[in-house]
């Protein structure tokens, strides 16, 4: 029936979804009644649908995913055939191509959505876009199915048990954070062998009035690009309520604890409770963690297994938790032996000054001297870097770290990138560059700043600006917070130590980054040059304790023709035996991976070989750390290095907008 199918629309549609010879099937029910036909060619599989026809009250769908190629050989190849004995079954997959998240409006059995229905679909469709953006997923293409919304996520994922249990994971994920009285997120749409409406085809449910019509479904949005998400983003949003992440870091499990007492002890103002599939929303009137995140921006879950869990949509507060939550009203919740304070910027103390040491203090102390001073809690600057964070803590401050590598290894990235998740958690960064001009380094900032969203591609290959409006932002947001070293006062270092002495005190300085030690002229304290650098690292040292400061410079490593390691560091060793925390960033080339392996045979993890740049944790004072090998992956177009190919963290500028 003509009036059932906008062929023109059905076209386009198998065009973009089903590329490349791909084989799809087409389905089409009516109740006990139903028609399916094997295709690999768009135009052929319209023109069968014009062969056929339509009763009243019939819907017409396509196979979502990857089917293998045996059943092309089914009666139904290359024809739509009536009653058909064989349609696709979940072993029929090869894999999946669609992640669909399907908006569903609550309505009676058997009836189309009303006007207001799909509206209130719609606005929910773009809260979860914006959403699955924040958590770096790629733009999906989106669809009006009739009577709902999709969101259609390209993913290459096998057909196996792992991976049908990790998409089911992820529908769950958003049923339990946007499900409410209005619709719900399809969650049996995770099945290999799902089949969805047929964009062009009208969706028939019911009879057609003008309160509730039958509309033709159709293709709303294609992004300039469709791109893949990668498995590590899939994987991470799947565990984002996970059992795993409940024990470890997300959730707090108990019998005795009951979630209504906390919130009604700790006076948190509930302004609507939500239960929906076993799922319990407490919604707040503000955020917990910044009061001008307003209703319904922030709310607090209780899943059926008994987990809680946290959640706010602002970028800067998407790391919060349910544990961070806990902590804050219940310090000791956890009964751990070492709880990590909540780091506190030196500008946000009123008393700092930088310290110097007494005279009258005893040369020797005994354990009840030592026992009875007032111990000072440790503060960490998080880097950004979350296996190093975990194994570091982050950078300690009254600690020296060392960063060597070799050339083009993205050194510069990765202090750049130091300093903007400094500047992120509120700390202040005085810099020294010998090899970048001002300009440069303030540039590479901003484009690490900026995130791949808001650069623009150049005329020039691979090299990526950030676009004016969101620099004007930054700009802002990194004045007074980043100090960088004017080069024309020239690079004698005790005339630069004394200059970063004051700062730090004048402008309460948390993080000071020297890039580099050869770029500094040391001269000056000594005519041996190996106890030059000994006295430099010594000076350094002194400086980070007394005022309370993490210290990171650069250090070039010497010409070496094996797998680099921490003897390769600059002339001396007594650098490394200094310093408390050593670091070595590798690029992961030919020559890295040749020689890795000659150095650790097969003991390295196989992720460091597909990955593009490694740091190596080659000294850790605290813990002992070495030999720890970190992958990270690099996003050309901001220069930044990250946890998992595809991560797109926003930093808090982004709040001005």
């Amino acid at each position: 029936m003509q009036s059932t199918i906008n062929y023109e629309e059905v076209l386009n549609a198998l065009k973009l979804l089903k590329q490349d010879n791909q084989l799809f099937e087409i389905r089409i029910i009516n109740g006990k009644w139903n028609a399916s036909g094997y295709f690999t060619s768009p135009e052929v599989a319209v023109q069968e649908l014009k062969r056929i026809r339509i009763k009243d009250n019939t819907n017409i769908y396509f196979c979502l995913n990857f089917i293998n190629d045996a059943c092309y050989s089914r009666k139904q190849r290359n024809k739509i055939i009536e009653n058909a004995e064989n349609t696709t079954k979940d072993n029929d997959i090869i894999g999946y191509q669609w992640l669909m998240i399907d908006i569903d409006p609550k309505r009676p059995t058997g009836t189309s959505s009303s006007n207001e229905q799909l509206e209130l679909a719609k606005q929910k469709a773009k809260k979860i876009y914006a959403f699955m953006k924040k958590q770096s997923w790629y733009d999906p293409i989106i669809a009006m199915s009739g009577n709902g919304y999709h969101l259609l996520y390209n993913v290459a994922l096998k057909n196996n048990k792992e991976n049908i249990e990790m998409v089911k994971k992820c529908l769950n994920t958003l049923a339990i954070i946007f499900n409410d009285q209005n619709s719900d997120i399809d969650c049996a749409t995770y099945n290999p062998a799902r089949i969805c409406k047929l964009y062009g085809t009208v969706a028939q449910k019911g009879l057609s009035t003008p309160e509730r019509p039958h509309r033709l479904s159709k293709i709303l949005y294609i992004p300039n690009e469709i791109q893949t998400n990668d498995i590590q983003v899939i994987k991470r949003f799947s565990e984002m309520f996970s059992q795993k992440e409940e024990k470890k870091n997300l959730n707090y499990i108990s019998e005795k604890f009951n979630i209504e007492d906390f919130i009604n002890k700790h006076n948190i103002n509930v302004c609507d409770i939500v239960e929906n599939g076993g799922v319990k929303k407490y919604l707040l009137s503000e955020c917990l963690f910044d009061a001008s995140h307003k209703a319904p921006d922030s709310a607090i879950f209780e899943l059926p297994n008994g987990a809680i869990a946290y959640k706010c949509f602002h970028n800067s507060c998407s790391d919060k938790t349910w544990k961070d939550v806990r902590l804050m009203f219940e310090p000791d919740a956890y009964n751990k032996k070492y709880i990590e304070s909540k780091t506190e910027a030196n500008y946000k103390k009123e008393d700092y000054k930088i310290e110097q040491l007494e005279n009258d203090e005893p040369i020797f102390k005994t354990s009840q001297m030592i026992r009875s001073e007032k111990q000072v809690e440790a503060e960490y600057i998080k880097t950004g870097i979350k296996q190093l964070d975990k194994k570091l803590r982050g950078l300690k401050k009254g600690f020296v770290t060392c960063l060597s590598g070799l050339r083009a290894c993205g050194k510069s990235s990765i202090i750049s990138q130091f300093t903007v998740e400094a500047v992120n958690q509120g700390y202040k960064v005085a810099m020294f560059s010998g090899e970048l001009t001002n300009m440069n380094t303030l540039n590479w900032l901003v484009l690490q700043s900026a995130g791949r969203d808001n650069v623009l591609e150049t005329q020039y290959q691979g090299f990526y600006q950030t676009k004016s409006e969101a620099q004007e932002r930054i700009d802002k947001w990194l004045d007074e917070k980043v100090y960088i070293y004017n080069n024309n006062y020239g690079n004698k270092f005790e005339w630069i130590l004394e200059q970063l002495k004051k700062v730090v005190e004048e402008k309460k300085v948390d993080l000071v980054i020297l890039d580099n030690l050869m770029a500094l002229n040391i001269n000056s304290l000594d005519r041996d040059k190996f106890i030059q650098q000994s006295l430099f690292v010594e000076q350094l040292e002194t400086f980070a304790k007394q005022s309370n400061i993490h210290i990171l410079f650069v250090a070039h490593p010497r010409k070496s023709t094996s797998f680099l390691r921490l003897d390769d560091v600059s002339g001396s060793n007594d650098i490394v035996n200094r310093v408390d925390n050593a670091l070595i960033l590798h690029r992961v080339n030919n020559d890295f991976k040749r020689l890795a392996k000659e150095m650790f045979k097969n003991d390295l993890d196989e992720t460091i070989y597909s990955c593009d740049n490694v740091i190596e944790i080659c000294k850790d004072r605290d813990s002992g750390n070495q030999d720890v090998f970190i992958p990270l992956y690099f996003d050309k177009t901001c220069k930044r290095l990250c946890n998992y190919r595809g991560e797109n963290k926003y930093y808090k500028w982004e709040e001005t907008k």
